[in-house]
């Protein structure tokens, strides 16, 4: 079992590397670095007086200063200062703001040119290339599909040169085919990289040292790297925090057709469905009765199912609430299960959502200090609310300030919440199985058959 050990907070502060000029800014007042694994760009706010920045630092803050952010002499994110902001105050002197993003900022300021179009049969590594070639990764070698490496070397995984022992795999990117396409007039060119790459199951993010994109999907299967816990006794790693159980907005079952040369529902030549498994299941893991009705209208869908964990804080029986939705950008039955699946998976995302305020920036677990990080699982005990169960790290950002000291804020969602349905059921069963699964004594679940 892990021995979880609480670090000194002042041991983890933020450091900015102005790289141009090889020099650190490390005495702020105050910061805050934000990260979201459904946010394009990383953003960061730092703050600085005027005593603590000598005039070689102050001449080199500029708009458009490449820079590099550590936590200790972990990286966390290279990019621009987008804007900086000088204060003055006749007793505290002059204070300074600064604001940047990573290297994705750049595009996502960007609008799509309406005249590029790509036809049919490019690959995806051929799409992504063109559109992000003038920003910096124009070659195969500047995309990658395992997140892992760049993960371990912001967390501590991985020890050493992580650039040098970077995976590439770019075999995945050109299997993957696209259909004629062009972005929508006045659409961002990230808007447009991300809806495409989305209808494969996957989302674009971009390294630490701001070298590769990293084309992937959340990292469900991994271990738990840290631990959160409080009970009613008082005894807690979590500074403050609240649990939040949704039913708003559940659907007990999502009809979608496809591509029918119209824009209405029902035409389309392509259909699935995917039963919510929280809210459209009785507490066998049977399709509740309205349900089985639905889908007796609609026996040529073909079904996708989602990955889940108990789910024990809903009523015995849950009133019906369908949906039917028409996807005329789905052509293909795979495209048409992507979209179902990241539909399904927004809306059950926030059926339970915790946002907990942890001190300091991450944990020393077994001797060893990791910092937080996002597409990452925590192991929950909170017996105050309930929850008792591996979670996914969506969003975590750092902060320090003289009133609130150092610390970091976590927003965590359910495992196989974001675009999951590893295993594809026979189609048209009207049984959805009994939690989806068999709950392991290892934490995991493995899919059962319907």
């Amino acid at each position: 079992m892990s021995i979880y050990s609480p670090e000194a907070p002042d041991t983890q502060q933020i450091r900015l590397r102005l790289m141009d000029e090889r020099v650190d800014l490390t005495r702020w007042t105050a910061y805050s670095f934000a990260s979201n694994f459904l946010t394009p760009s990383d953003g960061w706010s730092l703050s600085i007086s005027d005593g603590d920045l000598p005039e070689e630092q102050r001449n080199a803050l500029v708009i458009g200063a490449r820079v590099r952010l550590y936590v200790g002499d972990f990286p966390l994110s290279e990019g621009f200062i987008d804007r900086i902001e000088i204060g003055a105050d006749r007793g505290k002197g002059a204070t300074y703001s600064l604001h940047g993003r990573d290297r994705l900022g750049a595009v996502v300021d960007s609008i799509a040119d309406p005249r590029i179009q790509f036809k049919t049969g490019t690959t995806l590594l051929e799409f992504l290339k063109t559109l992000l070639a003038p920003y910096g990764w124009p070659g195969d070698e500047h995309y990658i599909t395992d997140p892992s490496v760049d993960r371990d070397a912001k967390t501590g995984g991985l020890r050493g040169n992580p650039t040098s022992k970077r995976k590439t795999k770019i075999g995945e990117l050109k299997s993957f085919k696209i259909y004629q396409l062009k972005p929508h007039n006045h659409e961002g060119l990230f808007r447009f990289i991300s809806r495409v790459a989305e209808r494969h199951g996957l989302f674009v993010r971009v390294t630490s040292d701001g070298d590769q994109i990293i084309v992937t999907n959340p990292d469900f299967e991994q271990d738990p790297r840290y631990n959160l816990y409080r009970n009613n006794r008082g005894y807690t790693n979590i500074l403050s925090g609240d649990v939040v159980f949704d039913s708003t907005d559940q659907p007990s079952v999502i009809i979608v057709d496809g591509f029918s040369g119209g824009g209405e529902f029902g035409a389309g030549a392509i259909k699935a469905y995917c039963v919510n498994p929280y809210f459209g299941v009785d507490e066998q893991g049977f399709n509740i009765d309205g349900v089985v009705d639905i889908l007796k209208e609609y026996s040529d869908a073909e079904q996708v199912i989602f990955v889940t964990q108990p789910y024990k804080q809903r009523a015995p029986v849950f009133p019906i609430r369908p949906m039917f939705i028409h996807d005329e950008e789905s052509k293909t039955q795979d495209q048409l299960n992507f979209f179902l699946k990241r539909t399904m998976s927004e809306l059950i995302r926030k059926s339970l959502v915790c946002h907990y305020t942890v001190e300091g920036h991450g944990q020393t677990i077994d001797g060893v200090f990791t910092p937080w990080d996002v597409d990452t699982v925590v192991q929950v005990s909170d017996e105050v609310a309930g929850v008792n169960e591996r979670m996914y790290v969506l969003g975590r950002t750092f902060e320090k300030s003289r009133q609130g000291g150092t610390t970091t804020k976590l927003e965590l969602v359910r495992l196989y919440s974001i675009m999951t349905a590893e295993k594809k059921p026979e189609p048209n069963s009207n049984k959805a199985p009994a939690k989806n699964g068999i709950w392991g004594d290892d934490g995991r679940l493995t899919p059962r058959d319907t």
